[in-house]
């Protein structure tokens, strides 16, 4: 009677240990599962940073290009301008000069007809 005692309680140990194992690996699973959910989620969060940064920096990208390109359209339009008042300049220059070397030719004509008048009149009276 002791043996058949002795073998239901090591029965009963058993399935309590068959029981226990059982519910270790339901914990187990569930836990994996809680584990695998979390890892998707942190996964899925970090790639919609991942995309959201992305699209920020294409935006930068963008509005850089945007702005280059207008500092390039200013700084071109400056040059066109600049180059305008210098062409502006240069030919003003150009009329003053040409205007100063009119007058220097009209006076190196007027002195040329005093000197050929002054030779004239005196030409005669040397001989």
């Amino acid at each position: 009677e002791q043996k058949e005692q002795h073998e239901r309680q090591m029965e009963k140990h058993r399935c309590e240990l068959e029981q226990d194992q059982e519910r270790a690996k339901e914990h187990a699973a569930a836990v994996r599962q809680q584990f695998d959910a979390e890892v998707e989620s942190l996964r899925v969060a970090h790639e919609g940073k991942i995309a959201t940064l992305e699209e920020q920096q294409l935006q930068v990208r963008r509005d850089f290009d945007i702005a280059m390109e207008a500092k390039k359209k200013e700084f071109q339009d400056e040059r066109s301008q600049l180059e305008r008042e210098l062409a502006a300049e240069k030919l003003q220059l150009q009329k003053e000069l040409d205007e100063e070397m009119e007058v220097m030719r009209t006076e190196a004509r007027w002195r040329r007809a005093v000197i050929v008048t002054v030779v004239d009149v005196l030409s005669p009276l040397e001989q």
